[in-house]
């Protein structure tokens, strides 16, 4: 009788967690796209027309960067098209491959896939010869 009602617990427990990764994923994902919407704003495709609230901030960075702002602005582009950068995201993005939001992943599927895997394991060594408390009782 045991197994029986842990595994309608359980289920139930399995299916509650689900629910509440998935809700994860969403705030997740709402977070992100105001990053991202945040982060196109005005954006011109170049540093060099960024906008600062103050002059002597923008001289500063723009006299940091320096001769680099072409890589800045490929970095910047690597950034709002995948939601993340890398070294290899921007030479992915020289070469004109599409790599729209590959920075965006959900953790709801991952956790169904495991945690079904883990249900189905869990409660078959409770109908097995070989369950916890034979090998306990050998121990």
């Amino acid at each position: 009788q045991f197994p029986f009602r842990a595994m309608g617990f359980c289920g139930d427990l399995y299916w509650f967690s689900i629910f509440i990764v998935a809700e994860f994923d969403r705030i997740r994902f709402e977070r992100y796209d105001k990053a991202t919407e945040q982060i196109k704003r005005g954006y011109t495709d170049s540093v060099l027309d960024a906008e600062s609230a103050n002059q002597l901030d923008k001289q500063n960075i723009l006299a940091a960067i320096g001769t680099q702002h072409q890589a800045v602005d490929r970095t910047i582009a690597a950034l709002v098209s995948a939601g993340m950068s890398s070294k290899s995201l921007r030479t992915l993005s020289q070469l004109n491959i599409h790599m729209s939001d590959v920075g965006k992943f959900r953790l709801a599927p991952v956790f169904v896939l495991v945690g079904a895997a883990a249900y189905v394991h869990i409660f078959n060594l409770s109908f097995c010869e070989w369950n916890l408390n034979i090998i306990g009782s050998m121990v």
